[in-house]
Formats: C-alpha cells, sequence, structure tokens
C-alpha cells in the first residue's frame, strides 16, 4: 500500500493513472479487512453509493399530480414480485403505514390465501381513495377466494365499466369467467337434487 501512496503522488498529473491506482488502493484495502479505507476510496472512483429509485407512476386521469404519496421501500416490491412474501413483509412491517404500503401487505395476505385479512387491508386503501384501481382489484380477488362469487363478479364488473386501459378488459373477463362458473355450480347442484 505505501508503493501505491507513492505511485500516486507522481501520478497526480494523470488522471486515468491516478484512477487506476485508488482502484488498486481499494482493492488492497478490502483484500486486508480494512474497510475505512475502502469507503474512503469509493468517492473518488465515482461509484454510487446512494440512489433513489422512482417506479411506476399512477397518473390515471391526470389525478396522479396533485396526490401525494409515501415513499415505499422499492425492495419490498422487488422481493414481492420474486414471490418472497417473507423478506416483502419484513421491509413493509418497517416502513410504517399507508396506503401503497397497505395495499402491498393485502398482496401479501392474498398470495398466503389469507383474503378476509386482505380485505381489512385494502379497506384501509380504499377509505383514502375509493377510486384506487389496484385496491379494488384485490378486493375482487379476496371475494372470489372467500367464495363470494357474485361479490367478485360484481366488483370485476365495476372495474370493468371504469374503462380504464389495462384494467376494464381484464376485469371484463373474469367476471364473465366468474358468473359462468357459478352458473354452472348452480345448474350442478340443481340436476343433483332432481
Amino acid at each position: 500500500r505505501r508503493m501505491l501512496a507513492a505511485a500516486r503522488t507522481r501520478a497526480a498529473q494523470h488522471p486515468a493513472l491516478l484512477d487506476a491506482l485508488t482502484l488498486l488502493d481499494l482493492e488492497a484495502a478490502l483484500l486486508s479487512g480494512d474497510q475505512a479505507a475502502a469507503a474512503s476510496a469509493t468517492p473518488a472512483l465515482g461509484f454510487v453509493t446512494s440512489w433513489w429509485i422512482v417506479g411506476p407512476f399512477d397518473n390515471e386521469r391526470g389525478g396522479g399530480f396533485g396526490r401525494v404519496v409515501a415513499p415505499v421501500p422499492v425492495a419490498s416490491s422487488i422481493y414481492l414480485a420474486a414471490g418472497d412474501l417473507d423478506r416483502a413483509a419484513q421491509l413493509l412491517d418497517r416502513a410504517g403505514s399507508g396506503p401503497t404500503i397497505e395495499s402491498d401487505r393485502a398482496v401479501i395476505a392474498l398470495a398466503r390465501r389469507r383474503p378476509a385479512e386482505a380485505i381489512d387491508l385494502i379497506e384501509h386503501v380504499l377509505e383514502q381513495d375509493r377510486n384506487d384501481l389496484a385496491a379494488r382489484w384485490n378486493r375482487a380477488l379476496a371475494l372470489a377466494e372467500l367464495g363470494l362469487d357474485l361479490s367478485a363478479a360484481a366488483q370485476f364488473e365495476q372495474l370493468a365499466a371504469t374503462k380504464e386501459p389495462g384494467w376494464s378488459e381484464d376485469a371484463a373477463v373474469r367476471a364473465r369467467q366468474i358468473r359462468e362458473a357459478a352458473t354452472a355450480r348452480q345448474t350442478a347442484m340443481t340436476e343433483v337434487e332432481r
């Protein structure tokens, strides 16, 4: 490391050489277990050590710009998408509360096949924004999971009526499938009773 320090003073006139020496110094510090020296070398190399991740912006009907949304731990959404429910839940537990966080907790409850818990969480979200499409979708899924088929179909039909791209078409299909399955079960029950 002394040789690197001596070379650094001579390389001050050559930025590329200075960066290469700083990188070598960083690697030497890491190999020797000197975390403080390694940490002090990273800013000089331009390593990004702090950042913000910006996710999808919900701006349905232009209403998203005026809405204040609490930051959500992005890592919890990543774990949730990857199916690691335990890690996602741990991060959400540290995040506090808020509509987006409660909505993510409801998704975890649905994935864990706890639809009643999901509905309780979703109702908190909908108290703050009755038009939250994701919460309304998840409520319909939870109702279907509880076996409340006609209520679930009605929820999906309400979503279909919003004519929101990406939501309406899928909601109409789900509502039709649920109603058809309920009708088929009712027909089968009537046949058995005869």
